[in-house]
């Protein structure tokens, strides 16, 4: 008989309040506090863990306001919250240790598109992939793409400023953003869009809260304007949220700059207005195999002059982990017969509405890299076969999940953003930082962007390795900084916000700071990530716990496969075509899908402790005759 395992501490007395008073005041979507779905909500794409209180859906934008009027009314008592969508992102800001207001489970809708003005309404929990299936109906698309399209939510492309390959295209997501329309602690909702000359004037008039705002963001960014030469990067990949320079001009204002890379911290959107972009009629790629990942990069920043729409890197441990997959030789016939020995692939996009050009485009670089020594490139017109080599880039983070080895690359210093120029020296000064460690990275990303998601090879059920996050940390942001870039150019700030006050000097942290105070001043929505209502303040840091250290006392071998999902959430894909679990489609739970139910096995191992390992715990877990209340009861439901 397995022990009885303790359940994790539920709600305080406050949060079962607060939890009291959205049923009071009719909240229709859904609520869990069931030690099942808070154990699944604690984790994400990042290294981080915290288990949240209890997890609300809202149903409809009502509801969304109706938690946050209750929210507010429950801040004396320290109730936090923090909205999440598929938890993608890297950084950990999607946790919590509070209240995670789902976004993605009900509030999906594609509530119009309008193909003459090139707009679609959108609610937050839409995904990208199924919004541009629906934009490409009037050949169109959302600009802004990042590798994970399939399961990344609209919501969350906002709350991080999201961008991907093509970036130097189609830009960030704050610049398709027309107008957003927020919810904030207390239940006020706020639209915000540019808004310019005499109609700026009418607002800064008005009394209302929208009226406040944008006078604190304009008082901000005016005392910020003298030190932004000094601290404020200038890098187009640079993600800070609260853009003062860019939400506050002499007779202009849009605070879509502001709330776009806010991370869930100032208000909860629950609508979104977005600028598309026309699906271009031709593309062409050119296949570059080359030695090593040196050589890949001074390429690639070399070819900035022949106007790519994209230019995108994997390095060796990528290819290594895609050679040992079941799906190598369909990847290997269309980079070519180069990728079998190739160091690195780099991968050179060209788009337009004229075809021939396109192809001159293609011919002639594939002419100029093949004139490279080392190198070998192929060019590929055909479309499907496009689709196949960016299938394979935008799964480099699945691939070196499955590499060999108790250390595995994982994400804390991945998105850095340096100007591009100066990315081989950036990149080969990191590899010095890391064998200095003795460490291997896996490495993949964005050359045009200066973007390079370098994934330092570590096993974070090792209190050592965990104690090497942040100080590997401190020296890349040291190292960042020395190149003349930012330690967060795509994936937000989260549990790395700490660095923020070193980043943008005092004058501007205070600034940033007065910002957070304008919209959430009782510092309710995910308190401790980006900024704090006062400079004084905690911070989100790097030392917060980790899911590694509960997987520490899982015996070896005990269901591996469940342990070593790493959060990415492929298997949540939306797209229709895609192999997925039946059940996880059927009821739309996050605890049916592989990842919810590795997860709830991985904490079910570590309750149990490593006396009860072995190869009969699935009988063991079948058979057991454990109250309903138990967790044990619970892993087994969601496994039925």
């Amino acid at each position: 008989m397995i022990p009885r395992i303790a359940p994790r501490p539920g709600p305080t007395d406050a949060e079962a309040a607060f939890l009291r008073g959205l049923r009071d005041a009719r909240f229709r979507g859904d609520m869990h506090e069931s030690d099942a779905h808070r154990t699944v909500a604690s984790s994400d794409n990042s290294i981080w863990q915290q288990v949240p209180q209890a997890i609300v859906a809202p149903l409809d934008a009502a509801d969304v306001g109706r938690c946050l009027r209750v929210l507010g009314d429950a801040a004396h008592h320290g109730v936090v919250a923090a909205p999440r969508g598929a938890g993608t992102s890297t950084a950990g800001q999607s946790l919590t240790s509070g209240i995670s207001i789902d976004m993605r489970r009900h509030l999906d809708a594609i509530i119009r598109i309008d193909p003459t003005q090139r707009l679609a309404v959108v609610q937050p929990g839409v995904v990208l992939s199924t919004l541009n299936e629906a934009l490409a109906e009037h050949q169109l698309q959302f600009g802004p793409s990042v590798a994970t399209a399939d399961r990344a939510t609209i919501g969350g492309m906002v709350a991080n400023d999201a961008a991907g390959r093509g970036s130097l295209v189609h830009g960030k997501t704050s610049d398709a953003v027309v107008e957003l329309v927020s919810m904030l602690v207390g239940g006020d909702e706020v639209r915000t869009r540019m808004v310019a000359g005499g109609d700026l004037a009418t607002l800064l008039a008005r009394g209302d809260r929208s009226a406040q705002l944008h006078k604190a963001v304009r008082e901000a960014a005016a005392a910020a304007a003298p030190h932004l030469a000094a601290h404020w990067p200038q890098l187009r990949r640079f993600l800070s949220g609260y853009n003062l320079p860019m939400a506050a001009h002499e007779d202009a204002m849009d605070l879509n700059r502001i709330i776009c890379g806010s991370e869930g911290t100032l208000g909860i959107v629950v609508e979104a207005t977005l600028r598309c972009a026309p699906l271009p009629a031709h593309r062409g790629l050119v296949i570059a195999c080359l030695g090593d990942m040196d050589a890949a990069l001074h390429l690639g920043a070399g070819v900035a002059d022949a106007s790519p729409s994209a230019v995108e890197v994997v390095d060796e441990l990528v290819l290594a982990a895609a050679r040992q997959d079941a799906s190598w030789s369909d990847v290997q016939s269309v980079l070519g017969d180069g990728a079998n020995e190739a160091g690195s692939v780099l991968l050179v996009e060209f788009a337009g509405e004229d075809g021939k050009e396109v192809s001159e485009s293609v011919y002639d670089m594939t002419s100029r890299i093949g004139a490279v020594q080392g190198a070998s490139a192929r060019r590929c017109l055909d479309p499907h076969e496009q689709d196949r080599v960016w299938a394979f880039r935008s799964r480099s983070v699945g691939l070196l999940a499955a590499v060999d080895g108790g250390r595995r690359p994982v994400p804390f210093v991945e998105d850095c953003a340096v100007p591009p120029a100066a990315l081989p020296a950036f990149i080969a000064e990191f590899r010095e930082l890391l064998d200095g460690h003795g460490l291997r990275c896996g490495m993949f990303g964005h050359v045009d962007a200066g973007v390079i998601h370098v994934r330092p090879a570590l096993d974070l059920r090792d209190a050592a390795d965990r104690q090497r996050v942040s100080v590997i940390a401190d020296e890349v942001a040291a190292l960042v900084g020395r190149h003349g870039g930012v330690l967060w150019g795509e994936h937000g700030k989260g549990f790395r916000s700490a660095f923020g006050p070193s980043v943008f000097g005092e004058a501007i942290w205070q600034e940033l700071c007065r910002v957070k105070e304008a919209f959430d001043p009782t510092n309710q929505l995910n308190p401790g990530v980006v900024a704090a209502p006062r400079p004084d303040m905690p911070l989100a840091t790097l030392a917060a716990p980790m899911r590694g250290a509960s997987d520490e006392t899982i015996v070896a071998g005990a269901m591996d496969a469940a342990r070593l999902c790493n959060g990415n959430g492929q298997c949540q894909s939306a797209r229709t075509d895609a192999a997925m679990c039946p059940t996880a489609r059927v009821t739309g739970d996050s605890i049916h899908t592989p990842r919810g139910r590795s997860d709830l096995l991985r904490s079910w191992l570590a309750r149990v402790g490593p006396d009860q390992g072995g190869s009969n715990l699935l009988r063991r877990i079948k058979h057991s005759s454990l109250a309903e209340t138990d967790f044990s009861h619970e892993v087994r439901a969601a496994l039925d």
